[in-house]
C-alpha cells in the first residue's frame, strides 16, 4: 500500500549565502589508502555540515566528493534540505519552542489512523517500504516544530487597511451588488477515472463524517477534487442569484454552518457549505473581505517567512 506519511503543511523554499574557503577534519587513517577527508561544506549558526553528514543522507547510499556537492543538482538540493532543517532547529531554539514525545507519538497516532492502521501495523508497512521508523521520527519532529513556528508567525498577523478593503470590493464587483450573498464553499468528488462504486462509497464516506461533526473544510482538504481544496473549498462570497440554479437549489434553505446534501452532475458529485449569509454592502460583508485578504497575506508571510526570513536571523554558509 501506498502511506500517507506526512500532515499537510506549508512548504519551505531553500536558498544560501555563499562563501568562500574550506576547513577539511581528516578521520583516523587506517592507512594512506583509506584516509577520507571530512569537509564543511556548510553551517548553520557555526554548527557545521560535512561531507560526510551529507553522504549520510544520500539514498540509496553512495560515497560522493566534492565534486559531487559542486556538479550534481540532486546533491545539492539534498544540501539545501539539511541547511532548511537546521534553520528550523535554531529558530525553534531562538522562539524557546520545545518538540516533545507526546507531540511525535500523537503525530504519528494521526498518520496512523489516516492510514486505517494501528501504530504497530503502520510501522512494519514502513519496513515494508524501505523506509527507517528512526528517520521518520527525526522528519516528524521536525515537521512538528516548523508547525510550532508557523502558528507562532501567525499569530503575529497581517494587518489589513480599510483602503485594501474597499480596492478589493472594487476589483470584485460581485461584492458591490446588491442582494443575498453567501460566502461558500464545495466539496466535488470527481466522476473521471472513478467508478460509480468508488464515487458512491467516497459519497458515503463524506456524508457520515459530515453527520459525526467534522469541519467541512477540512473534508474539503482531504477529499475533494477542485482546484480550491487547499482552502478548504472556498469557494468565496458570491450573489445568490447568480449562481446555477442547481447550486441555489440545494442551499437555498440552509442556515449558516450548515451543508447541502449531495448532488450529482455530469462533473461528479457535490457538496456545497453556507459559511455565512450576507446581505446588500453590509459591513458583514467588509469584514468578510477583511478576514480574507488577511488570510491571504498571512500565507504569502508565511511562505515568505520559510523562504527568506529565516535565513536574515541566522548565519548560514555555503562552503562549496
Amino acid at each position: 500500500m501506498k502511506l500517507k506519511l506526512m500532515l499537510k503543511l506549508s512548504s519551505v523554499v531553500s536558498c544560501g549565502i555563499i562563501s568562500l574557503g574550506l576547513l577539511f577534519i581528516a578521520r583516523e587513517p587506517t592507512a594512506f589508502a583509506d584516509q577520507t577527508l571530512n569537509a564543511v561544506i556548510a553551517s548553520v549558526n557555526g554548527k557545521a555540515i560535512t561531507l560526510l553528514d551529507l553522504e549520510a543522507r544520500v539514498k540509496p547510499h553512495r560515497k560522493i566528493s566534492l565534486a559531487d556537492v559542486t556538479s550534481d543538482s540532486s546533491i545539492r538540493t539534498l544540501l539545501d534540505q539539511m541547511i532548511t532543517e537546521n534553520l528550523i532547529e535554531e529558530e525553534g531554539k531562538q522562539r524557546q519552542l520545545t518538540v516533545n514525545q507526546s507531540d511525535i507519538d500523537g503525530y504519528i497516532n494521526e498518520i496512523a489512523s489516516q492510514n486505517s492502521l494501528s501504530v504497530d501495523e503502520f510501522k512494519r508497512e514502513l519496513q515494508r517500504e524501505k523506509i527507517d521508523f528512526d528517520e521518520y521520527k527525526t522528519k516528524v519532529r521536525l515537521d512538528i516544530m516548523k508547525s510550532k513556528i508557523a502558528s507562532v508567525v501567525f499569530r503575529e498577523g497581517a494587518p489589513v487597511s480599510n483602503e485594501e478593503i474597499d480596492s478589493f470590493i472594487k476589483q470584485n464587483s460581485e461584492l458591490g451588488k446588491t442582494g443575498e450573498k453567501v460566502k461558500l464553499r464545495q466539496i466535488l468528488i470527481s466522476s473521471k477515472s472513478r467508478s460509480v462504486k468508488e464515487i458512491t462509497t467516497l459519497t458515503e464516506e463524506i456524508e457520515s463524517k459530515i453527520k459525526e461533526g467534522t469541519e467541512f473544510s477540512e473534508l474539503a482538504n482531504q477529499y475533494s477534487d477542485s482546484p480550491d481544496a487547499h482552502d478548504g473549498g472556498l469557494i468565496g462570497v458570491v450573489v445568490l442569484s447568480e449562481l446555477n440554479p442547481m447550486i441555489q437549489d440545494s442551499i437555498l434553505l440552509l442556515g449558516e454552518g450548515e451543508t447541502s446534501e449531495a448532488v450529482t452532475t455530469e462533473r461528479g458529485t457535490y457538496f456545497f457549505h453556507v459559511d455565512e449569509k450576507l446581505t446588500g454592502t453590509t459591513v458583514a460583508i467588509k469584514d468578510d473581505v477583511r478576514r480574507m485578504i488577511e488570510n491571504q497575506k498571512l500565507q504569502e508571510k508565511l511562505s515568505k517567512y520559510f523562504a527568506l526570513d529565516i535565513y536574515k536571523k541566522h548565519s548560514v554558509e555555503k562552503k562549496v
